[in-house]
């Protein structure tokens, strides 16, 4: 795996979406081993995409060596003989990040939960902060399949 798929995948498990606010909020919300049981159920959910993805991307690399090249030509070179392999590697290098980041958040947030539940007006602002993200990310959702 090359440190441009490492940073980017890093990247993409970091920004906040819709795994990264369920582990922030179970975490604030139940403590540590809760948030920590989010992560794994975020993880096994990214590993069960990767087996569906994996197994309708090689039946379709396998038949069109034209959407192979336009397909990740910056971490799979073209005409790769193990190209379902190294898929694979990084599909499972993207689930190890997702675990890593994951439970950074949850840490995060189990460390600073009792100065949080401990200011009301913070965790206010922090339920109106999750609500707003989770109506946003349904809108992005419901506009993208429009």
């Amino acid at each position: 795996m090359s440190p441009e798929f490492l940073f980017t995948a890093f990247i993409v498990c970091a920004m906040p979406g819709i795994g990264v606010i369920y582990t922030l909020s179970t975490t604030l919300g139940a403590g540590l081993r809760a948030g920590l049981l989010a992560v794994l159920g975020c993880t096994l959910t990214t590993a069960i995409h990767l087996l569906f993805t994996l197994g309708g991307l090689a039946a379709v690399l396998h038949t069109s060596a034209l959407f192979f090249l336009a397909f990740l030509p910056q971490f799979i070179p073209a005409g790769a003989p193990d190209a379902t392999l190294r898929l694979t590697e990084l599909g499972l290098g993207f689930v190890a990040m997702t675990f890593a980041v994951f439970v950074g958040y949850a840490v995060l947030a189990g460390s600073l939960r009792r100065a949080v539940l401990a200011r009301p007006r913070v965790m206010a602002w922090i339920r109106r902060a999750f609500a707003a993200s989770f109506a946003g990310l349904g809108l992005r959702l419901a506009l993208e399949r429009a």
